[in-house]
Order: C-alpha cells, then sequence, then structure tokens
C-alpha cells in the first residue's frame, strides 16, 4: 500500500514538473446587459452598455490539451433600461417612459477547466465559474411624464448623472451621486462563463482571442429592497410580475501568454 501511495505520489510529482504555465495580460471590450423585470406594470426593455475589461491571466497546462485558466480582471458591467409606464388612478391618467444607464466598475474572478487542439493555430474551449464585486460605478437618466385629470394635463421631463456608490444614503442628501443600500442591491454576483478561441504563437508568445458569455445567478435586488413596495406580492414578497434581475454579458478579448517551455 505504501509503495502504491508513493508511486502516485511520483505520477503527480513528474506531471506538476514537466506541465507548462502561461501568463499574460488580457484586454479587450464588454457587451453587457441585465436581465429581468421589475412588475407587470412596468415593460422595460433592457439594452447592452460597452465597457472594457483589462487584467491578467495564468494559464496551467497538465497536457497538450487540458488546462486550468485563473483570471483576474477589470471589468465594467451593467445595463441600460428603457421603461414605460401609464394607468389610471381616481380618475387621473398618467404616463411616462424613462431611460436609464448603469454602468459598474467590477473585480473579476474567472475559473475556467480549457480543451485545446490543434497544431499551428491551435481552437479552444473553456468553461467555468466566476465571482465578480461591484466597487462603484456611474449612471444617467432621462423621463418624461405627463399626467391628466380634471380639466388639466401635466407634462414634464428631467435628466441627470453622477456616481454609483454603495452605501446607505446619508440623510438629508440631495446631491446627483445614486447611493446603493448593500442591504438592498447586491453587490456581489456569481456565474458561469462559457466560450472559446483561437491562439498561435507570435514572437517569443503566444497571442490569443477570446469569445465569452457570461450567465449570472445572482439577483441584484435582495428582500430588503420591497419592504416598501405597496404592489408586492403576499407569496412572493416581490411586485406581482417579478422577475430576477441577473447579469449577462458577452466578451471580446485578447492576450498575449509568455511562459512554457
Amino acid at each position: 500500500m505504501k509503495k502504491l501511495l508513493l508511486l502516485i505520489i511520483a505520477v503527480m510529482a513528474i506531471n506538476y514538473l514537466s506541465a507548462q504555465t502561461y501568463f499574460g495580460p488580457r484586454l479587450g471590450v464588454n457587451f453587457a446587459t441585465m436581465s429581468g423585470q421589475y412588475s407587470k406594470d412596468y415593460e422595460t426593455d433592457h439594452g447592452n452598455i460597452t465597457g472594457f475589461v483589462i487584467g491578467g491571466v495564468v494559464d496551467h497546462h497538465f497536457s497538450d490539451m487540458i488546462s486550468l485558466q485563473g483570471e483576474l480582471l477589470f471589468a465594467q458591467k451593467g445595463w441600460k433600461e428603457d421603461m414605460t409606464v401609464s394607468g389610471t388612478e381616481n380618475g387621473v391618467s398618467y404616463s411616462g417612459e424613462s431611460t436609464e444607464k448603469y454602468v459598474f466598475n467590477t473585480l473579476e474572478i474567472p475559473i475556467l477547466v480549457k480543451a485545446t487542439f490543434g497544431d499551428d493555430f491551435k481552437f479552444y474551449g473553456n468553461l467555468g465559474p466566476y465571482f465578480n464585486y461591484k466597487m462603484g460605478g456611474k449612471y444617467e437618466y432621462e423621463a418624461k411624464y405627463t399626467v391628466s385629470g380634471y380639466g388639466e394635463t401635466i407634462s414634464d421631463s428631467e435628466d441627470g448623472d453622477g456616481k454609483i456608490i454603495f452605501d446607505k444614503e446619508p440623510e438629508d442628501y440631495n446631491g446627483d451621486d445614486y447611493y446603493m443600500d448593500p442591504k438592498e442591491e447586491n453587490r456581489i454576483d456569481f456565474g458561469l462563463y462559457f466560450g472559446g478561441g483561437v491562439a498561435k504563437q507570435l514572437g517569443p508568445g503566444i497571442l490569443t482571442l477570446d469569445l465569452r458569455y457570461g450567465l449570472g445567478f445572482s439577483d441584484f435586488y435582495k428582500d430588503a429592497a420591497f419592504e416598501d413596495d405597496y404592489s408586492k406580492s403576499s407569496d412572493s414578497g416581490r411586485p406581482d410580475g417579478y422577475e430576477a434581475f441577473k447579469n449577462r454579458n458577452f466578451s471580446v478579448t485578447i492576450a498575449y501568454m509568455f511562459g512554457g517551455n
């Protein structure tokens, strides 16, 4: 039994020593959005925001085909939201539409299993989880509305922009920054990446082009965000027709990898 254990350890050690590790920078663009619907009374259309991705990559090859790739990235994520609302209450009709844009600066750690094929041009597929943490960001909005009733019609519009700060809003605050209470908005996201790309030896390193799609699993809004919402359902604690707000993104990046032999 001891001999078998020593043999296994020796094989693992030889495999580790013969394995190749590559490392390098990654840079590209992120096209991000958010799924979800606040309630059945609000018609919401989510659009993409474009941000950048930059960071570092370590790719540890256990063989010519299989490797484990870890990354530390600064990535901009968020969404654009077009919303319309209309209705009548107590003889007064109202309608409005707004466009809001949220861009979050995030730290992200993907851990991907990677399978590589080919000789001169190497093609690969990858799959694995990611952890994402929102540090802050910026927002902007435009809105207009019309209210009609009792022989009078009022129309108005407004717009603004500012920073996104994850903290409880100070009392009597009247500035332009948007405070997101971490007890209500979720600044942590877990999800899954899958994708692939192509790699080619170029000079002293390897140039890779990577295409990747991300599925977020965490709802952006926590239960506490709906405590004072009069429209919430008694069954779910969320507004009727609520659908979870989850991150979705597609990224196109390049990396230049050093190391190996």
